[in-house]
């Protein structure tokens, strides 16, 4: 009878986007969370809008289209999660694409990332990403925090989220940093138990670190472009705000270079010691074959089947050769220990 076939196991249907919209009215107070369907930028000076869009598809990029007229080049880039992180100006738009951590890993090990693009206007900002980011949920949960309402300007909040991305960024260089002060550790520390191979684990953190100072390069890039030029979106207090988180990019960018040169001379220090012990254990099998050399010859010699040989009829000719073999090893041991072989 012939097999049953198997069910095939329904795909999944996409989820649907997510929109997260809050309103600051500029009176001071705290941001007021408003649905997705009554979006409009309030009408007060001081007051703006922030929309997140968590999975975006093209229903959701036409109808950011529809509500605040964004450029379509833009917002096709929103739905290209590999594209390049990039700064473009459409109008009175700010708009600009930099990678963060979605929190996974690659199948190289290396992390993952997810594009967030940044749509930022006088009194607008919109950001849109593929998946949940930590940076993003932080800023939410901000949104009561004193200083975000001092400032309360989408500026300030477009600080915030580049300045989240990047200590994300700089959270995994210390986690790497702390991976490779262990394998310092098993390195210069042979007694210890190793639970892999050093060489294994250089090679994946050159790797992660490697990576790391890729994603570190746009982000410099991204963040020198918002520093040096003058964009009227960008308030001069805010500048500063970024001028500074430039220069955690700069160090982070320092620090990883430091780290790959530390891993480059673990793996050397690595290869020594295992050079050296090669030598040792060479030596020690020289020293055995050096002794067992002249001891071979002398039973091979008196283990030959002849009838005639001197010594045979000797009824202490066994404990002599015995006594002369061991007073042989016990002279060459003093030679080798005087030659400081061992």
């Amino acid at each position: 009878m012939a097999k049953a076939k198997a069910k095939a196991k329904p795909e999944e249907a996409p989820r649907a986007a997510a929109w997260f919209c809050a309103v600051w009215s500029g009176n001071g107070g705290p941001a007021e969370i408003v649905p997705a369907d009554s979006l409009a930028v309030p009408a007060e000076a001081e007051g703006f809008l922030w929309v997140d869009v968590e999975r975006p598809g093209p229903e959701d990029t036409a109808r950011l289209r529809e509500l605040f007229g964004f450029h379509p080049l833009a917002l096709e880039d929103v739905l290209n999660d590999r594209g390049l992180p990039k700064q473009e100006t459409y109008g009175g738009t700010l708009f600009t694409v930099m990678s963060a951590l979605s929190g996974k890993e690659t199948a190289d090990g290396t992390p993952a990332t997810v594009n967030v693009g940044l749509f930022l206007r006088e009194r607008l900002l919109v950001t849109c990403h593929s998946r949940p980011l930590a940076c993003v949920d932080e800023v939410r949960r901000m949104m009561s925090d004193r200083d975000l309402l001092d400032h309360h300007t989408p500026d300030y909040l477009y600080y915030l989220l580049l300045d989240g991305i990047i200590d994300e960024y700089l959270t995994r260089a210390e986690k790497l940093e702390t991976k490779i002060d262990t394998i310092e550790e098993e390195v210069f520390q042979p007694r210890l138990r190793r639970k892999s191979d050093p060489r294994r684990v250089i090679y994946e953190v050159r790797r992660q670190l490697s990576r790391l100072g890729q994603l570190m390069l746009t982000k410099e890039e991204t963040l020198r472009a918002l520093v040096l030029r003058d964009y009227p979106q960008i308030r001069p207090e805010t500048r500063t705000h970024l001028r500074d988180v430039l220069d955690h990019v700069l160090r982070a960018r320092d620090h990883l270079t430091m780290m790959r040169e530390l891993l480059t001379a673990l793996m050397e220090s690595h290869l020594s010691r295992l050079s050296m012990r090669l030598e040792e254990s060479m030596k020690l099998l020289t020293i055995i074959g050096t002794i067992m050399l002249p001891l071979s010859f002398l039973t091979g010699i008196w283990g030959m089947n002849f009838r005639y040989l001197p010594g045979l009829d000797w009824p202490h000719s066994f404990p002599v050769l015995c006594g002369f073999m061991v007073a042989l090893v016990a002279v060459m041991l003093a030679v080798f220990r005087r030659m400081r072989l061992f």
